[in-house]
């Protein structure tokens, strides 16, 4: 499969951020298969991919028509030793595969569907913040990175680009239109968008 001219330049963007991007095309585009000729492209191997359930066959039918490789899908809450260069998981059994996820030692990892990860306190956000300690290359897809409001964009922007979105407190008041009630802060609105945007 090779790629159309405008996945070549989305590759070329990913390199120039060093391989931490948010790729958020339409459906259709190809921001697996960009991912994956980013990867060969650089040697970033072993690479972990994690997605929802419901596309990680898909993903392993990807990475064979795109570069022609096998990988492992990893199935069921117990984990068992890993050795392909590319390995799929799902996000509800991250957690239980997380060490020998980490034992591979990846050089890239993948978050597809990355609104998968708005919530800072669910254990899947928490379980791919601790899989990507550490490891230089991330990539995160979406076609809808931002389902309601800009704070759901936090996780996944401070996994990408920690020294631009250290604090979710700041980028609460800075994007959110942070408030104080009551009971606290809340993020709940939208505010300099065009920057936010940039």
């Amino acid at each position: 499969m090779k790629p159309f001219p405008f996945q070549k330049q989305c590759v070329r963007s990913v390199e120039q951020f060093d391989g931490r991007t948010l790729f958020s095309c339409d459906m259709g585009l190809g921001k697996s298969a960009m991912s994956l000729w980013y990867a060969i492209r650089n040697g970033k191997f072993p690479m972990v991919v994690v997605c929802p359930a419901s596309v990680k066959w898909q993903w392993q039918d990807e990475v064979f028509k795109v570069l022609g490789m096998g990988s492992t899908v990893c199935e069921g809450m117990r984990s068992s030793p890993l050795r392909d260069d590319i390995v799929i998981v799902n996000y509800d059994i991250a957690g239980g595969w997380l060490n020998e996820l980490r034992r591979l030692k990846p050089k890239l990892i993948v978050i597809d569907e990355c609104q998968y990860i708005m919530n800072p306190k669910a254990k899947r956000t928490r379980h791919v913040r601790a899989l990507c300690r550490g490891v230089k290359h991330v990539l995160a897809l979406s076609g809808t990175p931002l389902v309601n409001r800009p704070i759901e964009l936090f996780p996944t922007l401070n996994i990408l680009q920690p020294t631009v979105f250290p604090s979710r407190f700041h980028f609460g008041l800075r994007y959110c239109g942070g408030r104080r009630n009551r009971w606290g802060w809340e993020f709940r609105g939208a505010t300099k968008i065009k920057e936010l945007h940039r």
